[in-house]
């Protein structure tokens, strides 16, 4: 069996110029490629930067937008979402412009709430019912005339 000794006498030594000869023209070979492979970097986040704008997914189907504005999409059709052949002149949409409209809708929604619950503890201050405003009625129960709650 041979030794860890044995081994190393097996070995061919390297100086430290033979290993300076065989590196130093790959290190020039890598500062030479090393713009091009930045430029085809650039190129290529461009383009993936376009079909992120231009591709929209959902369960089990894919649509995407052809140069030209026409609409291509794949998948299972269940619902009618891939019959996409009459949709003309579609363009990109503008994701940060959908954000501001979700929370704008968002803003809408809570304010509409925050309104219905004052004018709601205004009517029971009044006497009024909770749900619809309408006259409560009653001996025993109060109940609304309008909607019976």
């Amino acid at each position: 069996m041979a030794t860890y000794d044995d081994y190393l006498k097996d070995l061919k030594c390297i100086t430290e110029g033979e290993i300076e000869k065989h590196v130093a023209p790959l290190e020039k070979e890598a500062e030479r490629l090393r713009p091009l492979y930045k430029e085809r970097n650039a190129r290529l986040r461009n383009k993936i930067a376009k079909l992120q704008r231009c591709i929209s997914a959902g369960n089990f189907y894919t649509v995407g937008l052809k140069s030209d504005g026409t609409v291509v999409a794949v998948g299972d059709n269940r619902d009618g979402q891939c019959n996409t052949g009459n949709w003309t002149n579609i363009g990109p949409v503008d994701l940060q412009q959908v954000e501001r409209r979700r929370e704008e809708d968002k803003q809408r929604q809570e304010r509409l709430k925050l309104e219905k619950k004052h004018r709601q503890e205004n009517w029971a201050k009044q006497g009024l019912c909770y749900y619809c405003g309408g006259q409560m009625g009653g001996i025993f129960t109060k109940k609304c005339k309008s909607c019976g709650r």
